[in-house]
């Protein structure tokens, strides 16, 4: 599913909450899994997957709204399927691949 949102909440999160997921991100683009604000993706967000980047590269981002960049998960983390985690801190974030 390119573009969608697989399932939205009117749950507040707040810090305390985490996620955790297995998902096998391809190399296409904009494939997220993740926490938002909304079903627009407004502040705040964070998510791991991946962005605008070339179809051959097989790395997973966590993107967030306090950075205008990505922050690297793994170069060769696209192609197969890995548990991730989310944790949400109370003024900061703790992501988990494979345990």
């Amino acid at each position: 599913m390119q573009g969608g949102h697989l399932y939205n909440s009117s749950l507040n999160l707040s810090p305390g909450s985490s996620i955790e997921f297995w998902a096998k991100f391809t190399n296409g683009i904009f494939q997220n899994v993740g926490l938002s604000a909304d079903i627009n993706f407004d502040c705040p967000y964070i998510t791991v997957g991946r962005g605008n980047l070339s179809p051959t590269d097989n790395s997973v981002f966590v993107r967030r709204d306090d950075s205008s960049e990505d922050v690297l998960l793994g170069t060769n983390l696209a192609g197969d399927y890995h548990r991730y985690k989310i944790n949400w801190n109370a003024s900061s974030f703790d992501i988990y691949v494979d345990g």
